[in-house]
Formats: C-alpha cells, sequence, structure tokens
C-alpha cells in the first residue's frame, strides 16, 4: 500500500473545501441578486400602471372639455345626441381608471420609498378626479336644459395644470 503522508492531502484538501465555499458564495450572490431584481421589476410594473393610468385620465379630461364645448356649441339635434353618448362614455372610462387606481393603491406596497410616493400620488389626484367626474355628470344633466355651466373646464385645469406633469416627471427620475 502506498501510504500519503499527511501534508500532501491538507493542501489539496484545502484548495477543494475554498473552491467548494467560493462556489456556494457565487450562488448564494446569484440567487440573493435574482431576488432583488424580481422585486424590482414587480414594483416597477405597478409603477407604470400607475403613471398610464393617471397620464390616461388626463386624456379623459381633455376630451371631456372638449365634448363640453361641442355640447355647448352645438344646435343640431343629431350631433348633439351622438356627443351626449360620447360624453357619457368618457366619463365610464373615467369612472374605470379611477377605479384601477384605487386598485393600484391598494395593492402598493408601503414599504419602499417608491411606493409611499405612488400613494401619495393617487391621494392627491382622487379628489379632483371625483371633482371632475361630478361636473362632467352635472354638465350631462343639464344638458337637455341648454344650460351649460363653465366649472367642467375648471376643474380640468385643476386636473391638467396642477402640477400633475411635474409629479410624474420627478417620479420617474426618483
Amino acid at each position: 500500500m502506498i501510504n500519503i503522508d499527511k501534508e500532501q492531502t491538507s493542501p489539496t484538501r484545502r484548495l477543494s473545501i475554498l473552491y467548494i465555499s467560493s462556489l456556494a458564495v457565487v450562488a448564494c450572490l446569484s440567487i440573493t441578486g435574482q431576488v432583488i431584481i424580481q422585486r424590482l421589476l414587480s414594483q416597477q410594473r405597478v409603477d407604470i400602471q400607475v403613471i398610464s393610468n393617471v397620464q390616461y385620465q388626463q386624456i379623459l379630461s381633455q376630451r371631456l372639455a372638449k365634448l363640453a364645448l361641442a355640447l355647448k356649441l352645438t344646435q343640431d339635434e343629431t350631433r348633439r345626441q351622438i356627443l351626449v353618448t360620447d360624453f357619457e362614455q368618457t366619463i365610464i372610462e373615467w369612472e374605470t381608471t379611477e377605479k384601477n387606481l384605487e386598485q393600484l393603491e391598494n395593492s402598493v406596497n408601503v414599504s419602499g420609498g417608491r411606493s409611499v410616493q405612488i400613494r401619495n400620488i393617487i391621494e392627491q389626484i382622487h379628489p379632483n378626479c371625483k371633482k371632475m367626474v361630478d361636473a362632467a355628470k352635472q354638465l350631462l344633466s343639464t344638458t337637455k336644459s341648454g344650460n351649460i355651466q363653465p366649472r367642467i373646464r375648471q376643474r380640468r385645469d385643476a386636473y391638467l395644470f396642477g402640477g400633475w406633469e411635474g409629479k410624474i416627471i420627478d417620479f420617474k427620475l426618483f
């Protein structure tokens, strides 16, 4: 039998242990990196949905303002009915978008800084959204009487020019 000296196996064994240890550290770092990346991707998906909904509401507010003006200026009854239908549909889309924002607000995890910022944006936007829909519904109900009030434009201006573009840009840069 060959007698192997303990000093000869010790460096080989030590090298094997270091190799296995370094592989274990690399594996742990890879797994940790994937967990962090997946969490960030999930958070960004919610961020994108919030920003998309807010931007879509801005588009809807512009559509409501244009339809309100068209309702005021239209003399043709057939055209007026088409505008009323479009106006009702836009209000429904607005309310759906608002519900989506509320659901996103509930799904946002409050632990991170960005999540708190999203929640704050949604909470700040909600009162103006409510006022905008109320004004649009009131305008729709008074359309038949011909008394179109300029209140919807004031709500639209508060919503559009209330600094939301800046908040969205700030949010994107955060």
